[in-house]
């Protein structure tokens, strides 16, 4: 059986994120040995490096794991890595050598380099910057940089999405040019595990129902949250004491709604990105020219995508909203703050605006974490729409 070797590639400040696309390649191995007749082989220096001489530490790196990858996967964050004798880091300089790769010869490799979003208030630290060089001089290369991610979730929803589509495209290119032989072998184990696309395609929607129900959860615990502030707006308030009371009372119900919110991000985070890997596993499972899918199950499934994006942009449109409610009570308040008679009762201004800036910040994080899963079942749609059907 052919062995695809993925190298990741980062400094260690992505712990988290090399262990996702380590979890991520070897949940996709087993459906790529059943339709590709290949096996996804994570590649480290954690897990296969060894002691030996060379001119340098990573010249021993690069002899042992960067010149056999047949995908390389970079990230980077907020610096480059550790100096080497050649390049500015030990990480550039793997992707130095994949580049070189690809130029020699384009099947040799697939380039997949991802960046995680800087804060705001270190991108113009000496570390950071260098990242962002290193960014613009790939842009300057013609390479396409995906969006940068938020977070290790974000990552984890369409890591699996771009693997797929960068194996199923080498794969494709390398069987064209005749470096992948038809596998009679891998035809046969097709056959014989036609139980497990079944059972991949029911797992989809059996997610997708898991994953509405915690939806529902939370979009409950939100709009609770979204009542509170909705009910400070547009209240006359005759004395400082009674807007601080009722201040400290807006902040202790959020308080108590945020604990139950966040258990339930998790949730839900977790049951869409099991819903975005499913659909993976049974794209990779029935990723072959003679597979024709049945018109009207291929029809209901597109529904069932539609269904699910429409529900993360209801998401999406409530954020929103909220953000217009937060604006709308931060004007109230700043009235009430430059009233003297207010100022001098000590009229708590700063609490609310902390609340405030809170509930915008949880917003907008919001925002960016559905309108990132709307992108990648989006991307999932256009893939299953492209499949053949009879």
């Amino acid at each position: 059986m052919k062995v695809y070797q993925i190298l990741i590639s980062s400094p260690a400040d992505l712990a988290p994120e090399r262990k996702v696309a380590i979890e991520t390649i070897n949940t996709l191995t087993h459906f790529a040995q059943i339709s590709y007749g290949i096996e996804l082989k994570p590649v480290t220096w954690e897990e296969n490096s060894y002691p030996a001489f060379g001119k340098d530490p990573q010249d021993v790196l690069n002899t042992q794991l960067s010149n056999k990858q047949d995908i390389y996967l970079g990230m980077l964050w907020k610096r480059l890595g550790t100096p080497t004798a050649r390049h500015l880091s030990g990480t550039v300089e793997e992707f130095e050598q994949a580049y070189q790769r690809f130029s020699d010869d384009p099947l040799s490799t697939r380039i997949l380099i991802y960046f995680k979003r800087i804060p705001e208030e270190i991108i113009d630290d000496e570390e950071p910057r260098k990242v962002v060089f290193f960014k613009e001089n790939l842009q300057a290369r013609g390479y396409y940089t995906w969006q940068d991610f938020l977070d290790t979730n974000e990552f984890r929803s369409y890591i699996p999405i771009h693997l797929y589509q960068a194996i199923h495209d080498l794969n494709a290119e390398r069987k064209a040019k005749g470096w992948v032989e038809e596998d009679d072998g891998r035809r046969l184990l097709m056959k014989a595990n036609v139980n497990v696309i079944h059972s991949a395609y029911n797992r989809i929607f059996e997610t997708l129902k898991v994953g509405l129900e915690k939806g529902n959860d939370f979009l409950a615990d939100y709009t609770r949250y979204n009542d509170v502030l909705s009910s400070a707006t547009g209240r006359e308030f005759t004395d400082a004491h009674e807007m601080n009371a009722m201040i400290e009372n807006v902040n202790s119900e959020l308080a108590t709604i945020d604990i139950s919110l966040q258990e339930k991000l998790l949730a839900i985070t977790d049951g869409y990105l099991d819903f975005i890997l499913s659909w993976v596993k049974f794209l990779i499972l029935i990723d072959d020219e003679d597979v024709m899918l049945d018109k009207q199950a291929k029809e209901d499934a597109i529904a069932e995508i539609d269904s699910a994006l429409s529900y993360i942009r209801r998401f999406v449109q409530r954020f929103t909203e909220n953000i217009h409610t937060v604006d709308q009570l931060s004007i109230t308040f700043d009235v009430f703050s430059k009233n003297p008679l207010f100022g001098s009762l000590g009229f708590n201004y700063d609490m609310m605006e902390a609340i405030m800036e809170s509930e915008r910040m949880l917003a907008k994080k919001l925002i960016a974490h559905f309108t990132a899963w709307e992108g990648a079942t989006t991307t999932i749609r256009e893939l299953f729409d492209a499949i053949p059907s009879e």
